[in-house]
C-alpha cells in the first residue's frame, strides 16, 4: 500500500483495505494517464520537416501539424513550432511521430520539446488544440489539446 493508501487506513475509516486499495489504484491509474499521454500519427510514406514557424510545422508532403484556438478578446494561445529550430529534428526522416504531453508547457514530438504560449491577462483559458492537417489542404483532424505555458501581462 501506498503511503496515502497507509494514512487513510491509521485513520480508522471504516472502509475495508481493499477498498482503500482500490480507491489509491484508482487515482493513481488516473494521474499516470494524464500525466503521460501519449499520441502517435503515422505518415503513409517518410517525411522530413520542411519548415517551421510559430502556429504550423510543415512536413515535405504538404501535410502540417497546427496549433488552434479560438481567442477571446485579450488571448494569443499557440504552439511556438520555432522551438524545434536548432533541434536534429529538422534534419530528420520520419515515418511516425509520437506525442508527449507537458501539460503546463507544451509537448514533446519524437522527444524534442515544442513549447506552448498562452499570452494573457489570466482571465482566459490556456489551453490549445493540435491538429493535423492533410496535404491537400481539406481534412484537418485534433491530435490533442495542452495547456499552455501561461504569460501574463
Amino acid at each position: 500500500m501506498t503511503r496515502v493508501c497507509e494514512k487513510l487506513h491509521k485513520q480508522n475509516f471504516k472502509i475495508s483495505v481493499d477498498k482503500i486499495r482500490y480507491i489509491c489504484y484508482t487515482i493513481y491509474r488516473k494521474r499516470d494517464k494524464i500525466m503521460k499521454e501519449i499520441f502517435t500519427k503515422k505518415f503513409k510514406t517518410p517525411v522530413k520537416i520542411k519548415s517551421t514557424s510559430l502556429e504550423e510545422l510543415v512536413f515535405s508532403d504538404g501535410s502540417k501539424l497546427l496549433s488552434d484556438h479560438s481567442a477571446d478578446c485579450c488571448e494569443c494561445n499557440y504552439a511556438d513550432f520555432t522551438s524545434l529550430d536548432d533541434s536534429p529534428i529538422l534534419n530528420q526522416v520520419f515515418t511516425t511521430l509520437t506525442f508527449e504531453k507537458v501539460d503546463g508547457y507544451g509537448f514533446k514530438m519524437n522527444g524534442y520539446m515544442v513549447n506552448c504560449y498562452s499570452e494573457q491577462n489570466g482571465y482566459y483559458s490556456s489551453d490549445v488544440d493540435i491538429l493535423f492537417q492533410t496535404k491537400n489542404g481539406k481534412e484537418a483532424t485534433r491530435l490533442f489539446n495542452i495547456d499552455c505555458e501561461l504569460r501574463e501581462y
